[in-house]
Order: C-alpha cells, then structure tokens, then sequence
C-alpha cells in the first residue's frame, strides 16, 4: 500500500499515512491531524504535553474508559497499545508517554469491514515512532 510519511514538527513524531487518505492538518493546531479514506477508517494522531507525568499505566487505564470491551492490551517501558470494540467501531490506541509529552495514534473503522481494515490499520499502527517524550520543541 502506497503511504506518504507525516512528520510532526512540534512533538516530533511520525507515521505512514495511506495515500487513499484525506487529511485534515489544520484540525489540531500543530498538535496532530486527522484523516480518513472512503471505506471509513478513521486516523487521529496527536501530541499534547505531560505537565503532571502521567504514566503509561495511568494513561493506559484512562483511555480504555473509551473502550466498550478490550480485546487487545500490550504494554512496554513507555508505551502501550489498546484494541478493542467501542458501539459499532473498532478501536486502537497506540500512545508513547514521556516526561514532557504524550503521543497518542486513534484508528478507528466500522466493524463491518473485518479482516481488510485490520490490515490497514496494523500496517499504520506498526508506522507509528514516537517524537521526543522529555523534552518539548
């Protein structure tokens, strides 16, 4: 599958992002984009700082309240992955925590289009670097 690398210059990091995708950069004032491509999957990737260094287990127990059921959990020294099915959709969070920021990857995708929308959107998660977690640009 063709991608484009997007870089974010403010917390640094980056992803393939399909080229069947339409983006939305202006959408999170430097913090992200979004984008999405006809079938209906949903990318959100953004970066916010970590004032009161949130960990990656007290991260990781936040954003599975968007979670409906949990079907996939993996976990390392700063980062983590959450799969799951939230109403209709299923969800993945991918998000590396550091001591000045958070990345965080939202996919989303109507449970309806199964094993090919899985392959898309493990070929992004994998994508996914983190930027520099200690310090802020």
């Amino acid at each position: 599958m063709l991608s484009d690398l997007y870089s974010n210059q403010r917390f640094g990091y980056s992803l393939d992002i399909p080229v069947s995708f339409t983006r939305n950069e202006n959408s999170m004032g430097g913090n992200g984009l979004g984008a999405q491509n006809s079938d209906g999957i949903c990318i959100t990737v953004w970066g916010i700082a970590n004032p009161s260094q949130e960990t990656v287990s007290g991260s990781m127990t936040k954003c599975a309240y968007d979670i409906d059921t949990v079907i996939y959990k993996a976990q390392g020294d700063n980062w983590y992955v959450l799969g799951g099915i939230a109403k209709d959709r299923i969800v993945y969070f991918k998000t590396f925590v550091g001591r000045a920021s958070i990345n965080t990857l939202l996919i989303r995708y109507p449970k309806k289009l199964g094993d090919s929308a899985g392959r898309v959107a493990d070929g992004i998660l994998r994508s996914f670097k983190q930027g520099e977690l200690d310090t802020l640009r």
